[in-house]
């Protein structure tokens, strides 16, 4: 599925936000917390548009497979 995408987007009622200590990174998305890289965060909470192919180079297995849940969660959504 992911390397069909085309433009990932976050949806626009989803809220997207990040904090970073010296011990870890945690990715708040909708009031839930997780904890992923510190890139990954970063990529994610930048811009509603997010370059797709700069994101899988930076993600983890653990992090591709969320992107795949965020979908299914209506969280974000491709434009192809």
């Amino acid at each position: 599925m992911l390397a069909e995408a085309g433009v990932l987007n976050r949806h626009p009622a989803s809220r997207f936000a990040f904090a970073k200590n010296s011990e870890n990174t945690l990715l708040f998305i909708d009031g839930e917390d997780y904890e992923v890289g510190a890139e990954f965060a970063k990529a994610l909470c930048r811009q509603r548009q997010i370059d797709l192919d700069a994101l899988i180079e930076i993600a983890d297995d653990d992090e591709l497979q969320f992107i795949i849940e965020l979908y299914n969660q209506g969280k974000i959504y491709f434009e192809s």
